[in-house]
């Protein structure tokens, strides 16, 4: 049941692992570094990325140095003002920072984007003690956390190539984009992330931009070129993925389930876990 996301973040680096060697053949064209930080959160946006071809995701982990590769990717976090901090104690900021000004890529999810911009700040202690930080200084964005958590579905396109995307934010506080600054996407009809560097560095809090696979493959042609692009060779080698990762995730519960029924009682074990109906 790889095809199912981690379970948790303790399960995260087996999963990378099985389906790295699982892979798809040939070199991989596209190396994907993730920095692993403690706070780290809805880490299954790495998942259609994992299988890829072409496309390899190394987890970076406490201890080392970056390693070298084409694309850094920082993830949500479920604590942003820690994990940037975290980022700045194993020196990775200023690898990420480097990266960057070497016209590579550098992509945030959520949390992961808020830590792009110029600065998170905490006035009300959202995360713990009130604070503001720097952020990298990659995206010219500022974020301040606080108020309720938003939870909201979201469909719309890129906005520099206009595949659709969709999926969910899921996060608290808001970012906003310098008046000069451009968006990354147009969702539910507004102007939503942003982007620089001739678009190697975008954030956004849409968990599922990579789900969509024209969407998937149009921010891996910008990373990787040609290769990736709907007539490329590794976009090719793809053919047979399903258009929207999300049907995978779903026949791997359906394949789950019936497994489940034919060797228990599941009927029993659903009466077990309902509540007991007293009768005065």
């Amino acid at each position: 049941m790889h095809d199912l996301p981690a379970e948790d973040a303790a399960d995260l680096l087996s999963t990378l692992r099985v389906r790295h060697k699982r892979g798809h053949g040939g070199t991989p064209r596209l190396r994907i570094v993730v920095p692993i930080l403690p706070m780290i959160a809805n880490f299954d946006d790495l998942d259609p990325l994992c299988v890829e071809p072409g496309v390899e995701v190394v987890p970076a982990l406490e201890g080392e140095t970056l390693p070298e590769g084409d694309v850094i990717l920082l993830p949500g976090s479920k604590a942003t003002l820690a994990d940037l901090a975290c980022l700045r104690r194993r020196g990775w900021a200023g690898q990420i920072v480097e990266h960057a000004q070497s016209g590579r890529a550098v992509m945030g999810i959520c949390g992961g984007y808020q830590m792009l911009g110029h600065s998170v700040a905490d006035p009300s202690g959202t995360e713990g003690t009130a604070s503001t930080a720097q952020g990298l200084g990659l995206l010219p964005v500022h974020t301040v956390l606080g108020g309720q958590k938003k939870l909201e579905y979201g469909t719309g396109f890129l906005a520099q190539e206009g595949q659709p995307v969709a999926g969910y934010e899921m996060h608290m506080g808001q970012t906003d984009r310098a008046l000069d600054a451009t968006p990354f996407l147009q969702l539910n009809g507004h102007a939503e992330g942003c982007v620089a560097g001739n678009g190697l560095i975008w954030g956004t809090y849409l968990h599922g931009i990579f789900t969509h696979r024209a969407a998937r493959l149009a921010l891996l042609a910008r990373a990787g070129g040609a290769a990736f692009a709907p007539d490329g060779v590794w976009a090719r080698a793809g053919e047979g993925l399903p258009d929207n990762h999300d049907s995978t995730v779903d026949a791997a519960l359906d394949r789950l389930a019936d497994h489940l029924e034919q060797y228990m009682d599941v009927d029993s074990l659903l009466a077990l876990a309902r509540p007991p109906v007293y009768v005065d």
